[in-house]
């Protein structure tokens, strides 16, 4: 079974960021994907924790190697 992988903002397989791009070495894209849930700011960067009573959040799944 390929594990799977919801990403948002930074991580975005069109993302230019470092961590982006290493994850493109390691996964294929699967498509553009929503997930419903709320974002924490987190220090530097947003964290996602899902609730169906939240918004959607739009990211793409990818396909880990």
């Amino acid at each position: 079974m390929t594990s799977r992988l919801f990403v948002y903002g930074t991580l975005r397989w069109s993302s230019e960021k470092p961590m982006a791009q290493a994850l493109r070495q390691d996964s294929r894209l699967v498509g553009p994907g929503t997930a419903t849930g709320r974002l924490y700011s987190i220090a530097d960067y947003p964290g996602f924790v899902p609730d169906p009573k939240g918004h959607p959040v739009h990211g793409d799944l990818v396909a880990l190697n």
